[in-house]
């Protein structure tokens, strides 16, 4: 079985995450519109990675992935992507019937960023 890369793992946690605040805003959503949060969740997080490399090769800039041995803090700070999202899955259960889309989009996001940096390591072979 081929190893996880850290930026990987990341990209996994941070997906997790996001699913549990897709099912708390869904299950607390207002009558009619528990679908709205899983389609603006996977639209967003596909819309991110999609336009951020569409703007990666028009300005020609290239950025590392998030985890990289160079900086080895960057996987503690990495972390509060998915801590973040977890704490933000807690809202909807704090006040149901709200409208959560804002969350999610921000989760989508935070999901979008670490998927770009594990597609990025992907492609670099594992380092």
């Amino acid at each position: 079985m081929k190893r996880l890369d850290a930026n990987q793992l990341l990209a996994l946690s941070t997906g997790l995450a996001l699913i549990v605040l897709v099912l708390a805003a869904a299950i607390n959503a207002p009558e009619g519109k528990p679908l709205r949060y899983p389609v603006l969740g996977v639209v967003c997080s596909v819309a991110y990675v999609v336009l951020s490399a569409f703007w990666t090769r028009r300005t020609g800039v290239r950025r590392p992935p998030m985890i990289h041995p160079d900086t080895p803090g960057a996987a503690v700070w990495s972390s509060l992507f998915p801590l973040g999202i977890l704490i933000a899955a807690a809202v909807p259960f704090l006040f149901p019937g709200l409208d959560f889309g804002l969350l999610v989009i921000i989760g989508a996001i935070f999901f979008g960023v670490t998927m770009e940096s594990a597609i990025k390591v992907a492609r670099m072979g594992g380092r």
